[in-house]
């Protein structure tokens, strides 16, 4: 993968992982709740901008949107697998999550598990 395309899922990571820090402390300080307009318009943009850059970068199986929302950016450190035949190996980093979207972009299945 190129390197401005990891620099980008870094910066879109890193942002999200900023949204859902503030989206916490909201949570806290005055019971916000996900279906507010509040948090509603925190995250109005957050899925177009992976979606778009899901496609700049090549990830058909949609890795990213995964490792954001699923994964928890990481955070959940869920497994998975760029095919049927791979071995799961656990998902933490943007690092991590660069090589199963340029595996998977070689090979026909994918699996993902949340463990």
């Amino acid at each position: 993968m190129k390197a401005d395309h990891i620099s980008a899922i870094e910066k879109i990571v890193a942002s999200v992982a900023y949204i859902n820090g503030v989206y916490e402390q909201l949570e806290k300080a005055v019971e916000c709740r996900p279906e507010s307009p509040v948090a509603k318009a925190m995250y109005a943009l957050v899925d177009p901008c992976l979606i778009m850059l899901s496609e700049k970068i090549g990830d058909k199986d949609d890795w990213l949107r995964w490792f954001v929302w699923d994964n928890g950016c990481g955070k959940h450190g869920c497994s998975a697998s760029a095919s049927s035949a791979s071995k799961m190996r656990r998902i933490k980093t943007v690092s991590d999550l660069v090589k199963i979207i340029d595996a998977s972009g070689r090979k026909p299945k994918l699996r993902k598990q949340k463990t």
